[in-house]
């Protein structure tokens, strides 16, 4: 179930991030989502929203650097009807915001068929086609943040595959009082404590962290 899954990935991990990489490039700190220290090591923040903090929904207005976590972008048409009325079915009667972003996520999960896929979309694509892979979960499952009125926002980085091994994924985070990712792609109401960001924003900073996944190893750091 979902409430199992949420209470198997919260916690916190600290990685260390080694390899000929310029790192200046890349932002490491999220508040809420994920710190860094040199190294650099970074701790990643898996858990729930803090009860007494999650807005009602629908949601107040909010302002300063949320707003544009509200915006539609090119590949994110939050704006569309069709996306916009998807959102309001899905959320009908939620409780709060979190229960509305629940909702959305699990919706992506179970809808969105996996299938491997190397591509850019764009959400009414996804909303077409119903198949792909992070990239296109993601890409959905902002949108229709965005178009409940809940801000959301693009995470680009790595996450552990098996074996030790760490690859390239997308995954979004929601702000409901603080900010809180999660993995529709893999079934996470909250993304565990391996999603290592990387880049937040937008999708095509994919090619970036690519470029970086070949000279990049990541070991766990216990304090």
């Amino acid at each position: 179930t979902y409430c199992a899954a949420i209470s198997a990935n919260a916690g916190e991990r600290t990685w260390s991030l080694e390899g000929d990489i310029d790192w200046s490039i890349f932002t490491l700190d999220y508040p809420g989502l994920q710190s860094s220290r040199p190294g650099p090591l970074v701790t990643v923040c898996a858990r729930l929203p803090q009860e007494s903090m999650i807005p009602p929904f629908p949601m107040p207005e909010v302002s300063g650097d949320l707003e544009e976590h509200l915006m539609p972008e090119p590949l994110i048409q939050c704006d569309d009807p069709a996306i916009k009325a998807l959102a309001d079915s899905l959320t009908a009667g939620a409780a709060d915001a979190w229960a509305a972003a629940s909702a959305i996520c699990r919706y992506v999960d179970l809808a969105v068929e996996d299938v491997p896929t190397v591509s850019l979309p764009s959400a009414v694509d996804v909303l077409d086609a119903m198949r792909g892979d992070c990239n296109e979960h993601t890409a959905l499952f902002v949108a229709l943040a965005r178009a409940a009125g809940i801000p959301s926002a693009v995470c680009n980085g790595i996450v552990y595959i098996d074996h030790g091994r760490f690859g390239y994924h997308a995954w979004p985070a929601v702000w409901v009082g603080d900010w809180v990712a999660m993995d529709p792609t893999f079934g996470m109401p909250v993304a565990d404590a391996t999603h290592i960001i990387l880049a937040m924003g937008s999708l095509e900073d994919q090619y970036a962290i690519n470029a970086v996944i070949g000279r990049l190893s990541v070991r766990e750091v216990r304090d």
